[in-house]
């Protein structure tokens, strides 16, 4: 049975939208039915990676994986879709259940220090160590809790984010340094993806659309918070107070702490790999504070600070919610 997704859109990319056509679908086949269940595309402009995801996991739950089929299609947001969803179950299945990403200097236990200068301390047994310069290299972790620090971020990076493909797409949305950051957009949007193992992934395209709407892709841009929160900072509008949180074992965080500092948070590199980090904790205070599995849209409005208004009144999302959609919109139409 062929089914036209364009009775759903032409624009399709929420998860709930997705949801939505899913069960509908769902509820217009015959229970357990034995034919091969064909999704033509033909007539969409640009499909979403978190749309698609719940519509095959609906149907496929329902149907059985070989059951359900996305004919082929020139559309390139279908094709980037599959490949987002594919490669991340893929990864998810096959990965080690460890938190020591494979991109990481040392090996589980240690963590990467650069080379510094070690303030006087007093030990738990009272003895005093005087200050002392420290060399570059792994060391212990007694937390035994992941931590990263700005060396190891830039090494990362430097090593392995120019091999990449994917997306987000080469598209400038009309901004001057639209295309500049994409390979740190790619890469660290890949590396949490990882080691947070989202039941949807982030799609690096919506984080490509969050920096035009945070910053425009002005790297050193400082906007004062009104929240009394100190600065947001760089291409993704890090708080102060939020960059504190990041690297604070005794604080909100449970694990996967960032270590980066106000003087270095305006570096691109740096600024993308803590303000994802951060776009996943506001994901996951969001689904607490919903009861449920938040979206990445709701995740952003949390890390926005507007996400009573967007649940309060979904009919009329704030401005820059819009904003968000639109550059989303854009992006996976090409």
């Amino acid at each position: 049975m062929k089914v036209e997704i364009k009775k759903f859109g032409d624009i399709l990319t929420s998860r709930p939208a997705g949801r939505e056509a899913g069960l509908a679908i769902r509820a217009y086949l015959k229970p357990q039915s034995k034919e091969k269940l064909e999704l033509d595309f033909s007539g969409v402009l640009a499909v979403g990676p978190s749309w698609l995801d719940e519509v095959l996991t609906i149907l496929k739950n329902e149907y059985g994986e070989d059951h359900v089929i996305c004919l082929p299609s020139k559309n390139q947001s279908l094709a980037e879709s599959i490949k987002i969803i594919d490669s991340y179950k893929s990864e998810h299945l096959s990965k080690k259940e460890s938190i020591i990403h494979r991109w990481r200097l040392c090996p589980e236990g240690q963590y990467w220090r650069s080379k510094h200068i070690q303030p006087t301390y007093t030990k738990g047994d009272g003895t005093v160590v005087h200050r002392h310069p420290v060399s570059a290299g792994c060391c212990d972790n007694p937390s035994k809790k992941d931590q990263i620090y700005s060396e190891e971020l830039e090494r990362i990076a430097k090593k392995y984010f120019e091999s990449l493909d994917g997306p987000p797409v080469n598209y400038d949305l009309d901004f001057p340094n639209g295309n500049l950051f994409d390979t740190f957009i790619r890469g660290w949007t890949r590396f949490w993806n990882e080691v947070m193992r989202p039941v949807t992934p982030l799609d690096p395209n919506f984080v490509k659309a969050l920096i035009a709407t945070e910053s425009g892709f002005r790297a050193n841009i400082n906007t004062k918070d009104s929240a009394k929160n100190g600065y947001a900072r760089g291409l993704m509008q890090v708080l102060d107070s939020s960059l504190k949180i990041l690297g604070d074992k005794r604080g909100e965080l449970e694990d996967h702490f960032v270590h980066v500092n106000q003087k270095d948070i305006h570096e691109p590199n740096l600024n993308i790999a803590a303000g994802i980090r951060w776009l996943f904790e506001k994901k996951r205070l969001a689904s607490s504070k919903l009861n449920r599995e938040a979206s990445w849209e709701e995740a952003v409005a949390n890390y926005k600070g507007i996400l009573r208004r967007l649940i309060n009144d979904p009919d009329h999302p704030p401005k820059s919610i819009r904003d968000l959609r639109d550059y989303y919109k854009r992006l996976i139409a090409k």
